[in-house]
């Protein structure tokens, strides 16, 4: 859950937040006069976020995640480290 911080707050924390955020995930709703403004956030998120985006607006990637889906529901998947053995990287 992210945690909200003025701007205020921000000009003397700066450091600080930037350090904890940039060692875990997490992310700070940074607000105005009560109102948020921005957010802040570590690179990792948000490439993160970024990445999903573009995974979700390609038609084809999502098409083949669903099938895949599917497949599983359906019990045509196969475990990790069956699948491991059989390519010889177990």
């Amino acid at each position: 859950m992210p945690r909200t911080i003025t701007v205020k707050e921000l000009r003397a924390k700066l450091p600080k937040i930037m350090e904890k955020i940039s060692y875990k995930t997490g992310h700070f709703i940074i607000t105005k006069r009560g109102r948020p403004v921005s957010v802040l956030m570590s690179i990792k998120e948000f490439e993160g976020i970024i990445e999903t985006i573009e995974i979700m607006s390609d038609e084809k990637a999502m098409k083949t995640i669903r099938l895949a889906q599917k497949e599983l529901r359906h019990g045509k998947g196969i475990e990790m480290a069956k699948l491991e053995r059989k390519l010889g990287v177990a």
